[in-house]
């Protein structure tokens, strides 16, 4: 009794590390699932220009200043303002009506949680229901450790994530309903 009893508990024991182990990469796709998108577009045929000149402290940053204009058919449909004076909020307008909007989140101090920075804005698609590009960077203490590239404006719902040691993983947003909000 006493070693099924013991083996018990060192199974729950390794499965509990386990669980733990994958948290880190939860807690990333979690964030990402609820964070939304930067600019909202009606959709894919959408074309950004650099209205001012972009600019950032290096390209894990998200921009300090400048401004990006996205137009579909040659109007202008929304634009996103980086000269807001604060390096993880933007400017972003459309229909005539500006909010600010975040570039990212601070590490809490949890082992698990990680500081999250937009690198690119996240546009997402009326027509297409999905977050079609962008980049948020995730680093632990300063130092980089995964990426998620949200593609080049193609209606999917594929986001690719890249880790500090280069592995890839391919992340569908159909399995997190909450991505598909606008």
């Amino acid at each position: 009794m006493r070693k099924t009893v013991f083996i018990i508990a060192i199974a729950a024991a390794g499965l509990t590390s386990c669980k733990k182990e994958n948290q880190g990469t939860d807690n990333m796709v979690e964030y990402a699932a609820r964070y939304g998108q930067t600019v909202v577009v009606p959709n894919t045929d959408f074309e950004t220009v650099e209205a001012s000149t972009l600019n950032r402290a290096n390209d894990e940053m998200a921009y300090t200043s400048g401004e990006l204009v996205y137009n579909v058919n040659g109007t202008e449909v929304a634009k996103i303002n980086f000269d807001h004076g604060n390096e993880l909020q933007a400017l972003v307008t459309k229909d005539g009506v500006s909010e600010t909007v975040s570039l990212g989140e601070g590490d809490k101090g949890d082992k698990d949680d990680f500081k999250k920075v937009v690198v690119e804005p996240l546009v997402y698609s009326e027509e297409c229901g999905y977050v079609v590009s962008g980049v948020i960077k995730f680093f632990k203490e300063e130092t980089w450790v995964a990426t998620f590239d949200y593609g080049d404006g193609t209606c999917d719902d594929l986001i690719a994530k890249t880790t500090a040691d280069y592995e890839n993983y391919m992340f569908s947003m159909n399995d997190y309903p909450e991505w598909n909000k606008p």
